[in-house]
């Protein structure tokens, strides 16, 4: 998760996993207290085969982590407790991207199915007293807001004798289109993500690397913002001097910067792209001296 939202596609977990109180009871409703002392408790607590979906039948992907702990097993008290773990060892919610949709808040149920709220003597989780087991259901897990994203850029043009800014965002679709995801504060695009190129393979840099000729110069890329700064990736270009004119194409490797949550069809083809731009230089002249100038006109 980023902050207070979660981009569509990405996977996210429990902030705080939930806990869940075991009470023994007997036929007629009281508490069964030898149930925690040793040798009675024969229950296996790690709530295995636990599965999950969207409250509102949204598409979610589901990876259980790691099996849930029991505490308060031997006090005598028939009472303990069941807790998920939380954070990279714990259960893995992804809301599947689709076409664009308005952000909405996470609501999962997530269910323990009967077999594993049975224990050994065969006493189980019985909701309405029907002598059946029952699954036993965590409903409407609330949680952060879900954004469909994009890592958007601009074509840009200038000078050769002035650096370049190409206007790489985060963004989001917030119903009516898509604008600049502000919020993003922890999307991290490492440099060697970036791919130069020319168009010329001749003239294209290795995979990584951040320089690459225009005319007899060169122009060297930077990011100023690794993580995002309010959905901001601060890439420039650096200016290859007077009369190195030129054209560098760049795209950004969403699946080496570990962000392919941020890839959009750009292209109209159905599928998932990088984000790509082009920096065009010596299109405009460099600065002048004249501060004013009036046109006159008969």
């Amino acid at each position: 998760a980023k902050g207070a939202f979660t981009y569509m596609d990405q996977a996210f977990t429990f902030g705080l996993a939930p806990t869940l109180t075991v009470t023994a009871q007997n036929t007629a409703g009281a508490t069964t207290r030898n149930y925690t002392t040793s040798g009675f408790f024969r229950f296996d607590p790690t709530l295995a085969n636990r599965r999950a979906a969207d409250s509102g039948a949204r598409p979610l992907g589901y990876v259980a982590g790691n099996a849930a702990s029991a505490t308060e097993t031997t006090g005598g008290t028939g009472t303990f407790k069941l807790s998920l773990p939380p954070g990279a060892n714990g259960d893995r919610f992804t809301y599947v991207r689709g076409a664009p949709e308005t952000p909405f808040v996470a609501s999962i149920d997530l269910t323990v199915p009967a077999a594993s709220l049975t224990d050994t003597d065969l006493v189980c989780f019985d909701r309405d007293a029907d002598r059946a087991c029952d699954d036993f259901s965590f409903e409407d897990i609330a949680g952060a807001s879900l954004r469909y994203g994009r890592l958007a850029t601009d074509n840009v043009l200038g000078s050769e004798l002035l650096p370049l800014a190409a206007p790489v965002r985060a963004e989001y679709f917030n119903g009516k289109g898509f604008v600049r995801n502000d919020a993003d504060l922890c999307t991290a695009i490492p440099a060697g993500a970036l791919d130069l190129g020319t168009g010329n393979a001749d003239a294209e840099p290795a995979a990584g690397e951040s320089a690459i000729a225009v005319g007899a110069g060169k122009s060297q890329a930077g990011i100023a913002h690794a993580p995002l700064a309010s959905g901001l990736l601060g890439l420039s270009f650096s200016a290859p001097g007077r009369g190195n004119i030129g054209e560098l194409d760049y795209r950004i490797d969403l699946g080496l910067a570990a962000s392919e949550w941020l890839r959009y069809d750009w292209n109209g083809d159905s599928k998932p792209d990088d984000p790509r731009g082009r920096a065009s230089f010596g299109l405009y002249a460099g600065p002048r001296t004249v501060i004013y100038q009036r046109d006159m006109w008969r």
